[in-house]
């Protein structure tokens, strides 16, 4: 199931409303072909750092791009088999924002495949001209909005993370995992961390504890725009503007996009928030983040079947000297979020997206040997153990491990993890499992690079989790029955 199923709405297209950040220069809802398309060749801007659609549900999305030097970017959104009926839009680049451009659509209909195509016109320029056809600095892309709650309807998505530069010894581009998520075209990509190594040397630099929180910014924002689009001397391309162009995404940072196991109070957390949400479409809307303009654990609805629940594990994580018993990881107010979420959901899967592992061991996890974070994850479990078909979904160790856990001794499972991972980053063996939790192992594998794809059917009887080689070949297939 890679969502072939879900066919456009051509018979029922809202008008496009466009709320945000960026300037509105034009109004949605004009007719592409009122315009001419004579645009002068000369007037026309590169976006070469690609766009992206993220943080969709059934009825918004958030587009990004970035100009390469000040102008408006032209966006048309469709639901129909052509352009000419194309609602556009017209936005500014945000120089405070690095010179990327982003705008919040809503009033798009659920369960539809839209496509988008956008350009940049040069400051004077004629912004009611279009481009030539054919013309390649025409960015185009697609995605899929997300079906109502109470909608049966199968869903397909993949995970990974952990890509481009580790140590002093980066993986280079390209990353044939981010081809083969896009050939896949899934329902949308959830980047569960590390979507940079800003600590790793790579031409755009290389952040250390001594960096100025000001140079760390630059070096930061330029590891962004490496990852779409890197140094010629290393790569002609990186694979992740084709996957942006061909799904929508849903991003969350680890700790390498400011710097290695950093915690709430590292210094240069301010400067890689301010990147990371520069380069990323998160939906920064009230509804979706509450009053802090900061905040990035959030949840989505697809269909009746699949809640997931994407968490923050750094921004409010307590420095490691803190006894277990008053360490928290996700902070109070994160942490009630997830538990009132987790007990509020109807769907029939529930699944929480954490960039560290949770039953899976690791340095910087959730179970550590005398410094993990036992308090927040009892307080979780607590929850998860009256609760049917949880699955943990985690990157951060660089191999790919499938587990149940069955945490209170009841010989029932009372949650999955899997972990996947790495696209780009250097692997090694499989990690430990958390013994007080009864581990039940079904897939442990290293040193090689990896994707994960979950499934679920329209009837919600069952979700299926993969291991996919980079290349897009199943390693490992397990299917999960809803209880």
């Amino acid at each position: 199931m890679t969502g072939d199923s879900l066919e456009p709405d051509v018979a029922r297209r809202r008008m496009l409303q466009v709320t945000g950040a960026a300037s509105m220069l034009g109004l949605a809802g004009c007719n592409a072909n009122a315009f001419d398309d004579s645009l002068d060749p000369d007037q026309l801007l590169a976006l070469p750092h690609g766009v992206a659609v993220g943080d969709t549900t059934s009825e918004t999305a958030v587009f990004w791009t970035r100009l390469a030097e000040p102008g408006t970017v032209n966006l048309e959104f469709t639901s129909s088999d052509s352009f000419d009926d194309a609602d556009r839009v017209q936005l500014e680049a945000d120089a405070d924002a690095d010179d990327t451009a982003r705008t919040r659509l809503t009033g798009l209909e659920p369960r539809s495949e839209y496509s988008y195509r956008a350009w940049g016109v040069a400051e004077g320029g004629d912004l009611d001209a279009n481009p030539p056809e054919d013309e390649p600095a025409v960015k185009r892309g697609s995605f899929r909005t997300a079906p109502t709650p109470d909608a049966d309807a199968p869903v397909t998505f993949a995970w990974s993370g952990d890509t481009y530069g580790y140590g002093g010894a980066p993986v280079e581009p390209p990353y044939a995992g981010l081809e083969a998520i896009g050939k896949l075209q899934p329902d949308f990509f959830l980047y569960l961390g590390d979507t940079i190594y800003a600590d790793a040397n790579t031409p755009a630099g290389q952040v250390s504890s001594s960096t100025d929180p000001d140079e760390a910014l630059e070096i930061y924002n330029a590891k962004y725009r490496e990852m779409r689009n890197p140094d010629s001397s290393v790569a002609d391309r990186t694979n992740l503007q084709t996957m942006l162009e061909a799904t929508s995404v849903y991003a969350i940072w680890d700790d390498h996009e400011v710097i290695n196991n950093f915690n709430r109070t590292n210094p240069l957390l301010p400067s890689g928030l301010e990147s990371f949400l520069n380069y990323w479409p998160l939906d920064t809307h009230e509804s979706v983040t509450g009053s802090s303009d900061t905040r990035m654990y959030r949840s989505f609805r697809w269909g009746k079947h699949l809640e997931l629940f994407v968490l923050d594990t750094r921004q409010y994580r307590d420095p490691s000297d803190i006894p277990p018993e008053e360490k928290a990881m996700l902070g109070k107010q994160q942490l009630n979020w997830l538990l009132g979420s987790l007990q509020a959901s109807d769907a029939t899967f529930k699944v929480i997206a954490s960039s560290t592992t949770m039953g899976i061991m690791s340095g910087d996890g959730w179970t550590q040997s005398g410094q993990g974070y036992g308090r927040e994850l009892g307080e979780i479990l607590n929850v998860v153990e009256d609760l049917d078909n949880v699955l943990v979904l985690s990157g951060d160790i660089h191999k790919a491990q499938v587990a149940a856990f069955d945490t209170n001794d009841d010989v029932v499972n009372e949650f999955y993890e899997a972990s996947a991972g790495p696209l780009g980053a250097p692997s090694g063996n499989p990690n430990q499992y958390y013994e007080p939790f009864n581990p039940n192992v079904f897939y442990d594998r290293g040193n090689f690079n990896n994707f994960g794809v979950i499934q679920v059917d329209e009837a919600g009887d069952f979700i299926w989790i993969e291991i996919r080689h980079e290349n897009g070949k199943i390693a490992f297939s397990r299917r999960m029955k809803a209880v």
